[in-house]
């Protein structure tokens, strides 16, 4: 489930055993339409057929170098057969729309919200380094408009190991945002059934300009948020990492006492790319340098984060040959 503006939009959802979650949400959503018919739109995306045709069966028996060698094509379980897109891949920034390319949103589901929302600027993301991506809440974290009257003004949270592309973050960088490194997990064990990773550590949940709420157990993270202005709200949610989500994948806006401001002014967008094919892009920001200020807590290049080191050193070390 996600809001854009005054729409409540259930999405397709990629996995069989996903497909009637959104029912869950359905007497909610009703509610709020019944309540204000003429002005609340209420969409439920295209089902999917779960048909065997959907998917690449042979994605799961690719080697991790085979999927850094096509790392280029963007190719994961879900090929682009039917329009498929999870909330959980969308993050909206007023009148923004930022969506990753994954296992779970493929390019013909960016497509079709570009399609359906016009009054919104659709941008796909890319994060190369990710091998299984899958809901960009653990990867990419707006944190803080720049329009905010305290710390370092705009920040967002990037993932050291999934670092995000250079010609995808110039549209933040022109409009006033830094960059903040999420730091290492305080527990990098998973419980023994879930599907997600140890990132859950970056899945907050954003309340206002300078409050986010985040699991009680990461304490390197409400360090980090401290030091840069904000005020965390700890809460014990290390038992949803069984069920393979965090506190942002258990939550859903559906009212806002704020208005929809653009926070990226300063861009030339052309909706016409939304539908162009072929991106082979893979050239990523540098998590170890300063990039003159819009990473504000650069790693050092000898000790990494997980103790990999650069991503280029790891490629090395694990005897990858990597075109970049």
């Amino acid at each position: 489930m996600i809001t854009l503006g005054n729409t409540i939009l259930e999405a397709t959802m990629s996995k069989r055993s996903r497909y009637f979650e959104s029912l869950s949400c359905r007497s909610i959503s009703l509610s709020l339409w019944h309540q204000q018919p003429e002005r609340v739109r209420f969409l439920s995306a295209p089902k999917p057929s779960m048909a065997d045709s959907m998917y690449h069966q042979d994605f799961w028996k690719l080697s991790d170098e085979d999927r850094f060698k096509q790392m280029r094509s963007y190719q994961f379980c879900v090929n682009e057969t039917e329009p498929v897109f999870d909330a959980a891949d969308i993050t909206r920034c007023g009148k923004d729309i930022f969506v990753q390319k994954s296992m779970t949103t493929n390019d013909s589901g960016i497509k079709w919200l570009a399609s359906h929302f016009p009054e919104l600027r659709v941008h796909p993301v890319h994060f190369p380094y990710d091998l299984f991506p899958s809901h960009i809440d653990c990867t990419f974290v707006p944190l803080r408009p720049p329009s905010a009257d305290c710390g370092d003004g705009g920040l967002a949270l990037i993932n050291p190991e999934r670092p995000p592309l250079k010609s995808q973050v110039k549209l933040w960088r022109d409009n006033g945002w830094k960059l903040l490194n999420a730091p290492l997990p305080a527990q990098t064990d998973r419980p023994a059934f879930s599907q997600s990773s140890y990132w859950l550590s970056m899945n907050l949940l954003s309340i206002s300009p300078t409050q986010v709420v985040i699991e009680e157990n990461e304490i390197p993270l409400f360090n980090l948020l401290r030091d840069h202005g904000f005020d965390p709200i700890t809460v014990p949610m290390r038992h949803m990492y069984d069920y393979g989500g965090g506190i942002h994948c258990c939550t859903w806006d559906i009212k806002r006492q704020d208005s929809c401001v653009d926070y990226f002014p300063n861009q030339e967008y052309n909706r016409s790319d939304v539908f162009k094919d072929g991106f082979k892009d893979i050239d990523v920001v540098d998590v170890s340098s300063k990039n003159d200020g819009f990473l504000l807590n650069p790693l050092d290049a000898k000790d990494g984060i997980c103790g990999i080191g650069t991503f280029e050193s790891q490629t090395k070390r694990e005897g990858l040959n990597i075109p970049m």
